[in-house]
């Protein structure tokens, strides 16, 4: 449902805000929703870690999610599209190659808020 929400208010949101400004909130919402969920994980609130985890889709969906194959495309020619799509999915492969040994090793808030700082970066790359 998070991902149904966030699909239809992004497309909205793009009609009054630029898309650098778009990705710049997706990225910092879904860095809030990921430190949040971590200290909801931490002192033991399950309802707030679910608003979170819903609050980090909807985030994605707005930004990066609903955009990233049609902005890929824009700027692009097609071998750069083919590197791009290609690259999105390694790393999403890697991400869940490495996420379970991570909770596993480290602890699931640990991990909320290493992932809560790549979403750090990922604003400022988009800042820059």
């Amino acid at each position: 449902m998070a991902i149904v929400i966030g699909t239809i208010i992004g497309p909205i949101l793009n009609r009054c805000i630029s898309i650098k400004n778009l990705f710049l909130i997706g990225a910092g919402l879904m860095c809030v929703a990921l430190a949040l969920a971590a200290l909801f994980l931490h002192l033991g609130l399950p309802y707030g870690l679910l608003i979170c985890v819903m609050v980090f889709h909807i985030s994605y969906q707005i930004g990066l999610g609903s955009y990233y194959f049609a902005y890929i495309a824009q700027v692009g020619n097609p071998s750069i599209n083919t590197i791009g799509v290609s690259f999105f999915w390694f790393l999403v492969l890697v991400i869940s190659l490495i996420t379970p040994p991570m909770i596993a090793n480290l602890g699931v808030s640990i991990t909320f808020w290493i992932f809560s700082a790549f979403a750090i970066g990922g604003g400022v790359y988009f800042w820059f």
